[in-house]
């Protein structure tokens, strides 16, 4: 675990008081790099990352910003539902009246004691509500930010009251407190199925581009071979259509020297005959 609280130091979750979004930083440890983002290494060996789409570098992880992002997402959606608890708590409240009342601090003596069970069990701090003012509590939580003897006179209130009605509506408060157990756990795991797919569609979506890549790459690849290959053929039928001319060249200058040779003979031999012929009329004349 120490990477992963390390991880959550750097998007800016505190393990301790954000349990609840420790899964933020589990996700992000194990997350991709995202599609624009590509790693690289300088000269020296140095890792860093290059955005193929702004032509952006940075030496940090771009999952840290990306995670950043998300935590802050996370805390308004938190803040937002607690607002809406909050407005739903203060309308019930009008409606109930002095009944209302009662049994809220029925609730607040239970939750009390049972608070930190359920937060062991479920993140119930991502739907607490936000701060209240001094001496106000919690509709959903029971939290109380007074000063501290305030704080303990009002509890004793509340523990006496509820050791008093405690044993009046235990099945309805127990009702009550697996209903919101039960809510907050099938929302929380919603919320995890539904970034779990998000992560698998982003994943797929990274494979398929990177695939297109790989495929352009090799198109290109054959496309350049298959234009070399026409090239080497190119080149090699010149160089053999040279070779035969040349070859062809020396045949014609072979057969142009014998011709000559064999016409030189024959103009010798025809001067022999015609001197032997001459000689032989000379004798014939004496």
């Amino acid at each position: 675990m120490p990477k992963t609280q390390d991880f959550a130091w750097d998007i800016g979750i505190d393990p301790d008081q954000e349990p609840e979004l420790m899964w933020l930083a589990e996700e992000g440890l194990l997350a991709p790099l995202p599609a624009e983002w590509k790693p690289c290494q300088d000269a020296a060996g140095e890792t860093y990352f290059f955005n193929l789409s702004t032509g952006e570098s940075t030496w940090g992880d771009p999952c840290i910003e990306l995670y950043r992002q998300k935590v802050l997402q996370e805390r308004e959606c938190a803040k937002s539902h607690s607002i809406y608890s909050s407005n739903k708590g203060r309308k019930n409240k009008e409606k109930k009246g002095k009944k209302g009342q009662k049994d809220r601090d029925r609730l607040n003596v239970l939750q009390d004691s049972e608070v930190k069970k359920a937060s062991e069990s479920v993140p119930m701090k991502r739907y607490m509500k936000p701060e209240q003012q001094d001496g106000e509590a919690s509709d959903t939580g029971g939290i109380c930010r007074c000063s501290k003897d305030s704080c303990h006179s009002s509890s004793s209130a509340k523990l006496h009251r509820g050791s008093v009605n405690l044993g009046r509506e235990p099945e309805e408060q127990l009702r009550l407190r697996q209903e919101i157990e039960i809510e907050v756990k099938l929302k929380w795991e919603k919320d995890l199925q539904d970034r779990l797919q998000s992560l698998r569609d982003d994943l797929r979506k990274q494979e398929e581009e990177e695939v297109q890549i790989l495929q352009k790459e090799m198109e290109e690849r054959v496309q350049a071979l298959k234009q070399r290959l026409q090239e080497d053929e190119i080149q090699e039928e010149a160089t053999l259509r040279q070779k035969l001319q040349l070859h062809l060249k020396e045949l014609q200058d072979s057969a142009l020297q014998e011709r000559e040779a064999q016409q030189q003979k024959l103009r010798e031999e025809e001067a022999e005959q015609l001197q032997r012929l001459q000689t032989e009329r000379e004798e014939r004349v004496r």
